[in-house]
C-alpha cells in the first residue's frame, strides 16, 4: 500500500509538472506569439493590442518565426514598362540591407526574378537559406484540390527553392481554369469549397513543401468558418491594414487564436499608378504627419511602426534603395502609446480600403458584402 502511494503521488507529482508549464503557455499566449505582454486596459479603446516594445520576429503557432518587417514584391505587371530586373535589384538590395522575409505571389508574375536573386544572394554568402522567410501564394484558379501541389511546385521551380515557409490562399475565392488576371465576373467563379482547397493546403505542409501554410484576405466570419473545420490551423492571415482601414476587430479575433496577421499596402499603397481624384491618402494624414514631425521620422516610418505596435507584420513594398532602408529602420524606434492613440485616431475620421475585390463578385453581391462575408459567392466558401 505504501509503494501504490508513493508511486500515484508520483505520477501526480508528474502530471502537475508536465500541465503547469503548458498552462502557463496558453495563459501567457500573447508573450509567446508577440515577444511581449500587451498592454492591460487604458484609457483607449483598443489599448489592450498595443506592445511597446515590438518583437523583431512574430512566433507562428507552427513554430516558425516570420520576420515582423518584410519585403512585399511588385507584380511584374505593376511597373510601367516593366523590366525583370527591377524586382531582381529590389530583393538583392534588401537582403543586403537586412531583410529577411520575401513576399512574393504566382499571380504577380515575378516569382522567377525573385528565385534568381535568392539565389544569387545565397550563392554570393548574403544570406543562407536557413535564414531566409519565402513566402508565395495559391491563385484563384487552382483551388481545385488536384491542383494544389502541383501550383506550389511550380512556384519552387520558379524560386529555385525545396519548400516556402509561408504557402497562402492568395484570396478566399475560387476560379475556373483558364481565368485570365483581368477577367471579372461571376461567370468566372468556380464551385470548390473552401475546406476541400485548405485540406491540400495542409498536405502539402505535412509534405514538406511550406514550413506553414495560411489565408490571405479573409474576414472574421470565413476565418471562423475555416478553423471550425480545419486540422491545421492558418498560422497567417495577409490582409490590407492602416489607419484608414485597421481592421480591429479581424486583429483580435485573430491574435485570439493563434493567427498572425500580416499586413500589406501598410503605408496605403501610394504607389499606384492610377489613384481617383479625391482620394484620401493616409500617409498625408494630419495625424501621421504631425507625429512624424515629433518623432523625427518620416510618414512611412510612423504606418509602420504603428502596425508593429499591433503585434502585427508588414510587407511594404519598394524597388528604391532609399525606401527600402528606410522602411527597416522603421523597427529601431517604436512608437509610444500617446502616438498610437493619436495615428489610431485618424481611421475614425477616414476610412478606406485601397484594394479592391470588384472583379469576384457574384451577381447582385455589393463590395462591402464581398469583405463582410469574406467568400466571394456561396459555393466558392
Amino acid at each position: 500500500d505504501i509503494k501504490r502511494l508513493s508511486f500515484f503521488r508520483l505520477n501526480e507529482n508528474l502530471i502537475i509538472a508536465i500541465a503547469f508549464p503548458l498552462l502557463t503557455i496558453q495563459l501567457l499566449g500573447s508573450v509567446w506569439l508577440l515577444g511581449e505582454e500587451p498592454q492591460q486596459h487604458g484609457s483607449g479603446p483598443h489599448d489592450y493590442l498595443f506592445l511597446s516594445k515590438p518583437s523583431p520576429n512574430l512566433v507562428l503557432n507552427t513554430g516558425e518565426k516570420i520576420p515582423s518587417i518584410g519585403l512585399g514584391t511588385l507584380p511584374a505587371w505593376y511597373i510601367p514598362g516593366y523590366k525583370p530586373e527591377i524586382v531582381g535589384d529590389a530583393v538583392r538590395t534588401a537582403l543586403k540591407q537586412g531583410y529577411r522575409h520575401i513576399d512574393a505571389a504566382w499571380i504577380y508574375e515575378n516569382e522567377e526574378h525573385v528565385g534568381a536573386a535568392i539565389a544569387e544572394s545565397i550563392q554570393r554568402g548574403v544570406v543562407e537559406r536557413q535564414d531566409l522567410f519565402v513566402t508565395t501564394k495559391l491563385w484563384n484558379t487552382f483551388h481545385d484540390p488536384a491542383d494544389v501541389r502541383g501550383a506550389l511546385e511550380e512556384s519552387l521551380r520558379k524560386l529555385r527553392l525545396d519548400y516556402v515557409d509561408l504557402y497562402l490562399v492568395h484570396w478566399p475565392v475560387a476560379q475556373k481554369k483558364g481565368t485570365g488576371r483581368y477577367d471579372s465576373g461571376p461567370g468566372t467563379l468556380a464551385d470548390v469549397p473552401m475546406a476541400d482547397t485548405w485540406r491540400a493546403m495542409e498536405d502539402l505542409q505535412r509534405a514538406g513543401l511550406a514550413r506553414s501554410v495560411g489565408v490571405s484576405n479573409m474576414g472574421v466570419k470565413g476565418l471562423r468558418e475555416l478553423l471550425d473545420t480545419a486540422r491545421v490551423r492558418p498560422a497567417v492571415n495577409q490582409v490590407e491594414c492602416h489607419p484608414y482601414l485597421p481592421q480591429w476587430e479581424l486583429v483580435r479575433f485573430c491574435r485570439e487564436q493563434g493567427v498572425v496577421v500580416s499586413c500589406y499596402s501598410p503605408l496605403g499603397n501610394p504607389g499606384r499608378t492610377k489613384r481617383p481624384a479625391g482620394e484620401p491618402a493616409v500617409w498625408e494624414d494630419p495625424a501621421v504627419l504631425a507625429v512624424a514631425r515629433r518623432t523625427n521620422s518620416t510618414a512611412a516610418q510612423v504606418l509602420l511602426r504603428w502596425a508593429l505596435a499591433r503585434g502585427t507584420s508588414v510587407i511594404p513594398k519598394s524597388v528604391t534603395e532609399a525606401r527600402l532602408l528606410e522602411n527597416l529602420l522603421a523597427a529601431q524606434k517604436p512608437l509610444g502609446l500617446a502616438d498610437w492613440r493619436e495615428v489610431s485616431a485618424a481611421g475614425e475620421r477616414v476610412s478606406i480600403r485601397y484594394g479592391k475585390a470588384d472583379r469576384f463578385l457574384r451577381e447582385g453581391q455589393a463590395p462591402e458584402d464581398f469583405w463582410s462575408e469574406s467568400y466571394a459567392s456561396d459555393t466558392a466558401a
